[in-house]
């Protein structure tokens, strides 16, 4: 059977095929959309600041560390710390830095650590310690370790208004018996610097000396 074609209406197939060709654009475009959304979002997702929270020791002290491991600041941080170690700390200052914490806020840099005190480490020296005006004893000091280095401390709270904080630890966590801390060779690379600049200086200083009195007799001539 042979179809004439002037029977076939060329204005409705137009018509079709531009509808069709129309709504293949509409798809690629919400799709490129779409890629577009997901492509922001994934790079907003690694800009981002992100908070790190630890225990070290350090000079004798454990001290809680919150390092910003983001390439954003973080702002706006609020959060609370609680727990057996805190709630039963031996020192009352400390306990109260730490609801003073809770009733403000601060921000950390991109890559920069903000350190808070939790306790001397243990010794077997039983000396007097004075901490914020506050008199303890070295064994009080070893007792509160003793009851509470494997006790979870709790963080909750949020920074960037966006993101939520929900950790917790013991100190035991963080620090193992019989190990030992080492500078990273960053550390010992500037303090082996340092060192260099200070004798450098010292070498300078006999030389120095001379032209001040050089100059001082050069003065009185004249």
């Amino acid at each position: 059977m042979i179809i004439a074609l002037c029977v076939i209406n060329w204005t409705a197939v137009s018509a079709i095929i531009t509808a069709i060709t129309a709504l293949v654009a509409v798809i690629a475009l919400w799709q490129n959309k779409q890629q577009l959304k997901e492509m922001r979002q994934q790079w907003l997702e690694d800009r981002r600041a992100r908070l790190s929270f630890g225990i070290i020791s350090n000079d004798g002290l454990f001290l809680l560390r919150i390092t910003n491991v983001g390439k954003e600041t973080a702002y706006n941080i609020s959060m609370t710390l609680t727990g057996d170690p805190i709630d039963n700390h031996y020192s009352d200052a400390v306990k109260n830095s730490y609801i003073r914490l809770q009733n403000r806020t601060f921000a950390i840099e991109a890559g920069v650590s903000k350190y808070f005190y939790l306790s001397k480490i243990k010794s077997d020296m039983d000396s007097e310690i004075i901490l914020y005006h506050e008199k303890f004893m070295q064994s009080d000091i070893n007792k509160w370790l003793d009851n509470y280095m494997d006790s979870p401390m709790r963080i909750a709270g949020t920074y960037c208004g966006r993101y939520s904080i929900e950790e917790s630890f013991c100190i035991n966590d963080f620090i193992m018996e019989g190990s030992l801390k080492i500078k990273d060779e960053l550390v010992a690379s500037i303090e082996g610097i340092q060192k260099g600049l200070v004798l450098n200086n010292q070498q300078y200083m006999p030389i120095q000396k001379s032209l001040d009195v050089i100059a001082k007799k050069i003065t009185k001539k004249e």
